[in-house]
């Protein structure tokens, strides 16, 4: 599975929700390529921005890039490895590179026979390997070479080191569902999950209080 209870450092490692037990579970966005924020679109809102800050503080996902259209504005102040576009069409230009940087890493993978996971370690290279994610809200509109990123990452999981989220209904998006309930919960129903969800509102993300209980961090139980 790519969830975990347990801290493990791969750059897309990101907090998802706490059990009504108190563990914290994480979730590898990475091994599953694209991942669907559905249901309440607040609370959807609220995760993707969530993620977003994961990953400009975690230690482990400092070689990450993030671009995150239409949704997560708030993020950029928090690191410089994290770019915004209010538009699908403005963000094009960065769905570009994520393309061409992923054709290069999934070509790096085959020519060594290997996974991202299993190149980190070093037993390929002294390279990173780093990482990209897409943060798309799908109200916006769909940037130019989405469908062939989409296409790419789902044909060479684990290979890619790109992940893709879709904040929103966006149909026939492929990759696992996370369902937001009204209540602030996220159900991830093929694993039988359903968590107290993460999240940020945008005035907690700005420091500016808000939303209180849905701090950020990724504690492990």
């Amino acid at each position: 599975l790519a969830l975990f209870c347990v801290g493990v450092c791969v750059m897309l490692l990101a907090t998802i929700g706490i059990s009504d037990a108190g563990e914290t579970w994480l979730l590898n966005c990475e091994e599953l390529s694209t991942l669907n924020i559905g249901g309440n679109p607040t609370y959807g809102r609220d995760l993707a921005r969530h993620l977003a800050a994961q990953l400009a503080v975690n230690p482990w996902s400092r070689r990450v890039q993030v671009d995150c259209i239409g949704v997560a504005e708030e993020a950029v102040a928090m690191d410089e490895r994290i770019s915004y576009y209010p538009t699908g069409a403005a963000g094009s230009h960065a769905t570009a590179e994520a393309l061409a940087a992923a054709v290069t890493t999934v070509d790096r993978a085959k020519r060594h026979n290997t996974d991202v996971s299993t190149a980190r370690t070093g037993t390929v290279d002294d390279d990173t390997w780093p990482a990209r994610m897409l943060l798309l809200d799908a109200a916006a509109e769909d940037p130019d070479d989405l469908e062939q990123l989409l296409q790419l990452v789902n044909d060479h999981v684990g290979q890619s080191a790109t992940s893709i989220v879709v904040a929103g209904e966006r149909p026939n998006t492929p990759g696992a569902v996370l369902h937001m309930t009204n209540t602030g919960r996220v159900v991830l129903e093929h694993v039988g999950l359903n968590l107290i969800a993460v999240g940020l509102t945008s005035d907690e993300a700005r420091g500016t209080g808000g939303r209180g209980g849905r701090t950020l961090g990724s504690r492990c139980a």
